[in-house]
């Protein structure tokens, strides 16, 4: 049986006064709807809106985390109601990762200095070091502060990457005529799971032995690097051989993209410092 449509509360929108042919005004997109009602319908309303958005999230995370590529094809192909759009996945992950490298940035930045005992030959040359060479002692001689400034600038040379990830994208199937925004839908998607992977592996990281830390945190970098070729292979239908090679291309390629923004950002953050 075929759910009938509600009525909308007004025949005309309070906003434009154009005549309501639906729940929302055709002309300014006002939604037609009676404020002026008991608490009871208030808040059923709200509850009903918070259920469908924590049903879409689930079946987001969910087909993001276990389905390599399968978000990316089902926003592609147009059904993209029922899941959440891929910039507001990849903020979210962010903030989950983020926000957990903020409160435990030992997690992923260790920085320790080694003071060195006066007169010895490393005393002397640090004596005798050039400007840059004591701004950089300057930025390390607290580590906890390098490491808290150095987090704090992470989400934005992540942010950077993206369109970087997608241009090579871009790149690699060329003559496959896909738009540059598809590739950017792949990228969000992708470095919203590895956010999120890394985001366990850091809590893991902060909160477990090294002994069962390290195979963790090796295991967690190698499932992104295979979650990667898998996703490829789903969205753009490779062959297994076709899809190797463009892979191992991506990541020769967006590795050296990934260090060279880790450097910079890492003399950034030491400029700052010691300026």
């Amino acid at each position: 049986m075929q759910r009938a449509e509600p009525e909308p509360a007004y025949s005309a929108c309070l906003n434009c006064g154009e005549k309501l042919l639906g729940e929302f005004c055709w002309r300014c997109g006002q939604e037609a709807v009676d404020l002026r009602r008991p608490m009871r319908d208030l808040a059923s309303d709200l509850l009903d809106n918070v259920l469908n958005l924590d049903s879409k999230l689930l079946r987001t995370i969910g087909s993001l985390l276990f389905r390599p590529g399968r978000l990316t094809r089902e926003y592609l192909a147009g059904r993209r109601a029922p899941y959440v759009r891929p910039l507001k996945v990849y903020l979210l992950a962010a903030l989950v990762c983020f926000g957990i490298l903020a409160i435990w940035p030992q997690g992923v930045v260790r920085v320790v200095v080694k003071p060195s005992e006066p007169g010895s030959a490393a005393s002397q040359r640090r004596e005798s070091a050039s400007e840059r060479e004591q701004t950089y002692q300057k930025a390390l001689a607290d580590s906890q502060r390098f490491a808290d400034a150095f987090t704090s600038n992470l989400p934005r040379a992540f942010f950077l990457l993206l369109p970087a990830f997608a241009l090579l994208l871009e790149l690699l199937y060329l003559r496959r005529g896909i738009l540059y925004l598809d590739h950017l839908v792949f990228a969000l998607h992708f470095h919203a799971f590895a956010l999120l992977v890394m985001a366990v592996a850091i809590l893991i990281n902060t909160r477990m032995s090294p002994r069962v830390a390290v195979p963790i945190g090796v295991a967690a970098w190698l499932w992104i690097f295979v979650y990667l070729f898998l996703a490829m292979r789903a969205v753009y239908r490779d062959s297994w051989w076709k899809a190797g090679l463009r892979f191992a291309a991506l990541l020769m390629l967006y590795g050296a993209a990934f260090g060279l923004a880790v450097y910079g950002l890492m003399r950034f953050t030491i400029y700052r410092l010691g300026s």
